[in-house]
């Protein structure tokens, strides 16, 4: 008896400096990651979900460590393996709770990565999963709903669905509106999302003020946005062409 005790006492002594461990190597991912150092990132993250296996193939920690080492690899360009991270993350937090806020990020994750791959239909139903997790935890027109809802009607878009796409775009843009004021650069990515896909049904008539009203808030968002403003100019700029409104 006294034995086991023993055996007892050194393995929670043994757990906490993994505990320990992990952490240490989960913070220092973190701040390599916002120094953009990916490379430092993603070793220290690596050697995270090595610590964290011994948590136990259910543990939350070993979910949000793969979830994290997802994103890593995502910065990184490495999208084959982020969507591998994502994959084992999404299990784990499938088996914890299917429904909980941990389980709808790692969708979106997973299906903003997919879309990375231009895989849009193997997108689309975990874009939908997150959509009605945030849905139910925060709301329906709360921002995360928004994010999730934009994403899933670029995948629609993509597809040509276009009359669902316009659907998730006008109703992430009303979200963005009600909560950030129409000077938001999120409504501004809406909207042009919004024109691309108006223009892709030679709907041009509804697709230029989108573009225009885009283009005026990314040039009077603060921040950098140079690269937004010149794609979504560039995609006017072809739709003048294309109706030979210019040369």
């Amino acid at each position: 008896m006294r034995k086991l005790v023993l055996l007892a006492a050194i393995a929670a002594i043994a757990s906490a400096r993994i505990a320990d461990r992990w952490q240490e190597l989960v913070v220092t991912g973190l701040h390599a990651a916002g120094d953009g150092d990916y490379n430092r990132a993603e070793l220290l993250f690596n050697q995270a979900v090595h610590e964290a296996e011994a948590f136990g193939p259910t543990d939350p920690r070993l979910a949000a460590t793969w979830n994290n080492l997802g994103v890593i690899y995502r910065r990184h360009g490495k999208s084959r393996q982020a969507e591998g991270a994502f994959r084992r993350a999404s299990l784990i937090f499938g088996r914890i709770d299917a429904s909980g806020m941990d389980a709808g990020n790692v969708a979106l994750n997973l299906g903003l990565v997919l879309m990375d791959e231009a895989l849009f239909e193997a997108a689309e139903p975990l874009l939908q999963r997150a959509l009605g997790i945030f849905q139910t935890r925060f709301g329906a027109a709360s921002a995360k709903a928004a994010v999730a809802g934009f994403n899933l009607g670029e995948a629609f878009r993509h597809q040509k669905k276009f009359d669902s796409a316009e659907a998730m775009f006008k109703q992430a843009s009303d979200i963005i509106e009600a909560n950030f004021g129409v000077a938001s650069p999120d409504l501004a990515a809406t909207l042009n999302s919004r024109a691309l896909n108006f223009a892709a049904q030679g709907d041009y008539r509804r697709a230029e003020p989108m573009f225009k009203l885009a283009l005026s808030i990314w040039g009077a968002a603060p921040g950098t946005h140079a690269a937004e403003k010149a794609a979504t100019l560039n995609s006017y700029e072809t739709m003048l062409r294309h109706t030979g409104r210019i040369r």
